[in-house]
């Protein structure tokens, strides 16, 4: 995701250059007093190349993001899953934990109970 970033971002950087470029042929062209006609010409047509770039670059830019926005999602996807399978890792350890603490809790109850038991029964021998 973070290349498909990277990329989108040096696309967009491309497009800024070439409409700085446009722009500042532009000025240079209009400022001029006179110009021929073969002049005009070539710089007609040198505009009309320079909007195809910028088309072109902003159809890149479009399917850069296009890419990107795909990449995150599947990054979302990922995480997604993988949270939702901490959680159930976390809950069966919880459940352990607790059934760990139950089976001790019995396994104390079992000996005390054993003990009380013999204790009675040495009671009931002595009397």
């Amino acid at each position: 995701m973070g290349a498909a970033q990277q990329s989108l971002d040096a696309e967009i950087a491309r497009l800024d250059e070439l409409e700085s470029y446009r722009r500042s042929y532009a000025e240079k062209f209009t400022a001029q007093k006179s110009t021929s006609a073969a002049l005009w010409q070539d710089y007609q047509n040198f505009l009309d190349r320079i909007d195809r770039a910028v088309a072109a670059q902003k159809a890149q830019i479009l399917s850069d993001r296009e890419s990107r926005d795909a990449h995150r999602r599947r990054w979302y996807a990922e995480r997604q899953k993988l949270d939702s399978l901490g959680r159930v890792v976390a809950r069966y350890r919880k459940a352990e934990l607790v059934d760990a603490d139950r089976q001790a809790q019995k396994s104390v109850d079992d000996l005390t109970a054993t003990g009380r038991f013999i204790r009675s029964q040495r009671d009931k021998q002595k009397n």
